[in-house]
């Protein structure tokens, strides 16, 4: 329990599960379930793995007993296959393959943070997917790996790329990057609205001044107007130089 009397949520792994079965002859899946449920934390609790039976067979059993835990999240290795199925992992990375995940129950997908693209973030969302990718490491043995110059580019990429989350093992840093790009957010809102409002300010004043020029212009001219009769017993207006403009032309019904 946190200091404020609510429950941390938990992000809990299942570890090759099908060679506890076969293997062992244990099942870690529904002891996990059982040992959660004691604590009444199934509710407080996401899933995940590197074997989709894991997943299916975890969320069976919660089905039965009519709970609806945080998620279920297929985890993605790199060129491997997976242990349960023999499967290789790079069908999630294909729309097809998310739509399988989606299929039997999953509710996001967690890959190697190498096999991540803007386009597969996008198709993993259409399939009301979240995704996850692991393992931010700041240390320069891992960051000398990555194509990234620093861990700041590398957690900021994926927050551009629009991941949900990400896995790391720099909490600190990583919020602190976090922060200061949501604060460069804000700021960047505030000074796009700035920029509205100033423009439309501007706009304001500038038809404003307009109106009024042509309201006065057409004062003044109004002021050294008068109307003449013609040889012809109508009315024309005419202006202060004796000019006489036919388009004023007033209808003379005396």
């Amino acid at each position: 329990m946190s200091s404020s009397n609510q429950k941390i949520k938990l992000y809990i792994e299942t570890k090759h599960p099908k060679y506890f079965a076969d293997v062992l002859n244990v099942d870690i899946n529904r002891l996990l379930v059982n040992e959660l449920s004691k604590f009444e934390y199934l509710e407080w609790t996401m899933f995940q793995s590197f074997e989709s039976t894991s997943l299916i067979a975890i969320r069976k059993i919660l089905q039965d007993r009519s709970i609806t835990p945080l998620g279920y999240v297929m985890l993605v290795d790199v060129n491997r296959t997976q242990f349960d199925t023999n499967q290789p992992y790079s069908e999630y990375l294909t729309l097809e393959g998310l739509q399988k995940a989606a299929k039997f129950g999953a509710t996001g997908i967690g890959p190697h943070f190498s096999l991540v693209t803007k386009e597969w973030v996008e198709k993993v969302h259409a399939n009301n997917l979240i995704t996850h990718p692991y393992t931010f490491r700041s240390e320069p043995f891992f960051m000398n790996k990555t194509p990234f110059s620093s861990f700041k580019e590398m957690v900021t990429t994926f927050i551009e790329i629009g991941v949900d989350g990400i896995f790391t093992e720099d909490l600190v840093q990583t919020r602190e990057i976090l922060s200061e790009y949501q604060n460069n957010g804000i700021r960047n809102v505030i000074m796009a609205l700035t920029i509205v409002a100033i423009v439309i300010i501007a706009i304001v004043t500038v038809a404003s001044v307009v109106t009024a020029c042509v309201f006065k212009r057409r004062k003044q001219g109004a002021s050294t107007e008068h109307l003449t009769k013609g040889s012809n017993g109508k009315f024309y207006g005419v202006d202060g130089d004796g000019e006489s403009d036919q388009a004023r032309l007033v209808s003379n019904k005396q």
